[in-house]
């Protein structure tokens, strides 16, 4: 996506919490690996330092706003990664906020009728490789809807 193949991420000397639990799993999970920045000092890496600190004070921001527990973290990050990637693109995030309530269409065939029924669902956050979204149906796994999609 964008261009980039991420096989390798750096620890800070700080140990980086945010980034263990459900996080470090899913990195195992995609190939993604562990590795120590060369110094104990985060001064020496000062435009990583920053840029960590901005991307963390986002994910923070959302995660209050949204009113969600620290669970959320990983998929936080994916949507605060969304909004970052569509600035640098130029493009307007024009999806709505995380765990937002919408409505979206289900497609069923019943008695050899297609009915087109909607559902209420949590928006997670934008998928560009599918143009799509991820959403959080009631009591369900999160999936992926292609549907058209309005405020509930």
């Amino acid at each position: 996506m964008d261009g980039y193949n991420i096989s390798m991420m750096s620890k800070a000397c700080d140990q980086g919490h945010e980034f263990q639990g459900q996080s470090k799993v899913w990195c195992r999970e995609c190939g993604i690996s562990y590795t120590r920045t060369p110094s104990e000092d985060p001064r020496s890496n000062g435009r990583t330092e920053c840029t960590v600190k901005r991307i963390k004070t986002q994910i923070r921001r959302v995660l209050l706003q949204a009113e969600a527990p620290g669970s959320w973290w990983p998929w936080i990050t994916r949507f605060v990664n969304e909004l970052n990637r569509a600035a640098r693109i130029g493009k307007r995030s024009d999806w709505p906020p995380f765990l937002f309530t919408v409505m979206v269409r289900k497609r069923k065939w019943r008695r050899g009728v297609f009915e087109i029924s909607t559902e209420n669902v949590k928006d997670l956050c934008p998928s560009p490789e599918n143009h799509a979204h991820w959403i959080l149906p009631e009591g369900e796994r999160p999936c992926i809807t292609k549907l058209i999609m309005n405020p509930a």
